[in-house]
């Protein structure tokens, strides 16, 4: 979900499968992030003036902790944590944002940071992220704040740096 040019898992400096050299890590605004992701919203009828009236608008990044409510009817452009469908390996549940919800109530997401969409077969765990039931809704995350979850951060590298 960050809105910045970060380091992918295999180093690559990258921000919604744009690829950039280390020059170009920096800090970017909303319109910075929308002329890089922007497309893949306007593909689906959702413009950078609706995007920006979305709760989080900016992301969130690295260190950032969330607070999360659980009870609520979810809404388009809201972030919300999820559990991965049962066929998923992934380790823990995701939180990106809402982008659809059809009328039977099922509701798709994506990560701010990612070029498209998950689905069973474009990603290693094998999440699909089109097809998700209220039961699978573990809240929707409601307050930022930034860097308070860096101590953790540095506590758990520090302890792998030993291992």
């Amino acid at each position: 979900m960050e809105h910045q040019i970060v380091k992918d898992n295999y180093g690559v400096l990258s921000l919604c499968n744009n690829v950039y050299n280390s020059q170009n890590k920096k800090s970017l605004n909303f319109s910075e992030y929308w002329e890089n992701c922007g497309d893949w919203y306007e593909q689906r009828n959702i413009s950078k003036q609706t995007f920006s009236t979305f709760p989080l608008k900016n992301g969130f990044s690295k260190g950032d902790v969330i607070i999360v409510w659980g009870r609520f009817k979810p809404k388009l452009g809201e972030i919300i944590i999820f559990k991965p469908n049962p066929d998923s390996t992934a380790p823990r549940p995701i939180i990106h944002r809402i982008v659809n919800i059809n009328e039977n109530g099922i509701i798709q997401t994506k990560g701010d940071h990612n070029k498209k969409q998950l689905t069973k077969d474009n990603n290693i765990y094998k999440t699909d992220e089109t097809n998700i039931k209220q039961e699978q809704i573990i809240g929707k995350a409601v307050i930022r704040i930034p860097f308070l979850g860096y101590p953790k951060i540095w506590a758990i590298e520090i302890i792998n740096a030993f291992r």
